[in-house]
């Protein structure tokens, strides 16, 4: 949906939310490290099913993704909803996504998405808006064109190989990110990655080809 474009800030420290204005959208950013302290600390907010989801995890990196993902969105939306982060309840739909439960998304209008790669987790939150997230660790040793030929659109497929060498790769990731933060944003399959079609309308800028009442804002 249409999103106020018009004071857009820069990333800055912060140790609380302000409140989300109509038509606002905000991204929250962390990271962490295997030796990370933290990681106890998210863990605390955790309940028991997610705890106990928590040590499923087979190697360490996945736990302390999981940990330091589910720790900062419970946190963040809890400041909303003026409640500690254990009592933020979600569910989940068909796909496995996380949304509010029925009555504190009734009460609070808060659309939120995660997202991570590494050791970065990146969280946006809205108020009565869907949205979706993307974050994406440039792998070099891939396969652009045997994806692209599956997910992107011939224009997007022609832009990319049409860019230098150089440049490549970040815009490969760029598209891909774009169009994943799509998906998640309505809830879709990655097989129809390939229905959203992704314009380079400037270096730095792109938007949706066609798809009307949506944005797009790479950051």
């Amino acid at each position: 949906m249409g999103v106020d474009r018009t004071n857009l800030k820069p990333w800055s420290k912060a140790t609380r939310p302000d409140d989300i204005k109509p038509g606002a959208v905000h991204v929250w950013q962390t990271s962490w490290d295997i030796e990370s302290k933290p990681v106890g600390r998210f863990q605390d907010l955790l309940p028991p099913e997610e705890q106990a989801r928590s040590v499923r995890y087979c190697f360490k990196e996945d736990r302390y993704r999981y940990i330091v993902g589910r720790g900062m969105l419970r946190t963040i939306l809890a400041h909303f909803l003026r409640c500690r982060p254990l009592e933020v309840r979600f569910k989940y739909l068909e796909n496995g996504k996380p949304v509010l439960s029925d009555d504190l998304a009734e009460m609070s209008g808060l659309s939120f998405n995660l997202a991570h790669s590494r050791q970065v987790v990146v969280c946006a939150v809205t108020r009565s808006l869907p949205v979706g997230v993307d974050v994406e660790y440039m792998r070099e040793h891939i396969d652009q064109e045997a994806i692209a030929r599956r997910f992107f659109s011939a224009d997007e497929t022609a832009a990319l190989f049409a860019a230098p060498d150089m440049h490549r790769l970040a815009l490969f990731y760029r598209f891909w990110a774009c169009k994943e933060a799509y998906i998640k944003a309505t809830g879709q399959g990655l097989s129809q990655l390939g229905d959203v079609e992704i314009v380079l309308s400037s270096a730095h800028s792109m938007t949706f080809a066609s798809l009307p009442g949506w944005s797009l804002y790479e950051f």
